[in-house]
């Protein structure tokens, strides 16, 4: 291991070896020292993320079922670090329908949006949008075609951006996603009194 006092050294290593019990040690472990990580293991955000982030895939039904194949073959790459753990599916918007989503969406980490040529006129992802909003899930759009114009779903915040999607700016805005997500935590010690 290189660089960081013998302390830092031996803090990581004892979270490392709790983490592995309990998956949710590791995610909080990541969040407040993930950058001291980073330089003292020489490894990107999400290699320091020993576990897979789980990820909920909305896209357009009618019009990007190939971007939905190409995010899945990423993420059965073993370095991808992210699992599919649901995604939109096709068929009318009603209370049942809201509420399967609900459940598929509160069961990740956090939600990639896809972004075609007709994401704005897609009921199903301005739906999800609206859900992971309201349960307060991390978020980010992903650019999922290169030679058309993609348009952000009409729930999207007008300061949401749009990632290109290679491999490594995926990997990197899963973890920056993440890391974001968790609240700063301040030491009593620097609070304003």
């Amino acid at each position: 291991m290189r660089g960081g006092s013998r302390e830092r050294r031996m803090a990581f290593a004892a979270a490392v070896s709790l983490s592995r019990s309990r998956p949710s040690a590791l995610r909080l472990l990541y969040v407040r020292c993930g950058r001291a990580h980073e330089a003292m293991l020489g490894a990107t955000p999400l290699e320091t993320y020993l576990g897979q982030v789980r990820v909920f895939m909305s896209f357009d039904v009618s019009h990007d079922q190939d971007l939905k194949e190409r995010l899945m073959g990423e993420s059965l790459k073993s370095v991808s670090g992210f699992e599919i753990v649901g995604c939109s599916e096709p068929s009318a918007i009603t209370d049942a329908w809201k509420d399967r989503a609900r459940r598929r969406i509160g069961a990740a980490d956090e939600v990639i949006f896809i972004c075609g040529e007709h994401t704005e006129v897609s009921a199903q992802v301005c739906a999800e949008i609206g859900i992971a909003r309201e349960q307060q899930k991390p978020y980010f759009l992903l650019w999922g075609r290169r030679d058309v114009m993609c348009k952000k779903p009409i729930g999207a915040k007008p300061d949401d951006c749009m990632y290109s999607w290679t491999a490594s700016r995926l990997r990197e805005q899963i973890a920056v996603t993440l890391r974001l997500a968790f609240p700063k935590e301040i030491p009593e010690h620097l609070k304003r009194r």
